[in-house]
């Protein structure tokens, strides 16, 4: 309908074209997957009242995420998450689901498509840091605004010890990023005329 009106209104004619743009793969590294899935223990729910309460009181919202559930002696809620935050100088993550959630997070830090080449279906239950470099320019621009409420896990202090680069903290998990491309569609605008007054 909007296509439509364009058309008539400003006589616009356009195209799709596709062109290839650079993307990662997440794949399982040579040697094999360092991590093992996770157990029907590894998780509980609901969470207890009283730590909801608290945590409202500290505003805190969102999952209970593994540094947290450890230092309240709990284990996370089942319902799956993935979480990452600066963590003084390094950028943390922690998630609980399948790898395609780990591969969602690393989209975001490197502002680059990251597909879930693995295969693997199970879901786990992990934590990693690494120290971002010049590729992880969404970690970078999250790192440089005033972070949110500190919650435990994610905050040490900003001249904490620098943490393994992405690759080296991706291979400690038996995982390693590939290039590779993907199609991206966009518009082209052929024709357009500026609309004669009703």
């Amino acid at each position: 309908m909007l296509l439509s009106l364009l058309e008539r209104r400003f006589q616009l004619k356009a195209h799709i074209e596709t062109e290839r743009v650079p993307a990662f793969a997440l794949k399982v590294a040579t040697g094999g997957l360092r991590i093992k899935p996770m157990a029907d223990d590894d998780c509980h729910d609901p969470i207890p009242d009283a730590v909801i309460a608290d945590r409202e009181r500290r505003g805190l919202r969102g999952p209970v995420v593994l540094s947290e559930a450890r230092r309240l002696g709990i284990k996370p809620g089942c319902r799956g998450f993935t979480y990452s935050q600066p963590n003084g100088p390094n950028m943390r993550s922690e998630l609980l689901g399948p790898l395609g959630n780990l591969a969602s997070a690393l989209s975001f830090d490197l502002e680059t498509k990251v597909f879930d080449k693995t295969g693997i279906t199970d879901k786990y239950v992990l934590a990693f840091e690494y120290s971002p470099d010049e590729r992880a320019t969404g970690a970078l621009k999250m790192m440089a605004v005033p972070p949110p409420p500190s919650r435990p896990g994610f905050d040490a202090p900003p001249n904490a010890p620098r943490a393994l680069s992405l690759s080296a903290a991706l291979d400690q998990l038996g995982l390693t990023l590939e290039p590779t491309t993907m199609p991206r569609e966009f518009v082209v605008i052929d024709h357009v005329e500026r609309p004669t007054q009703n």
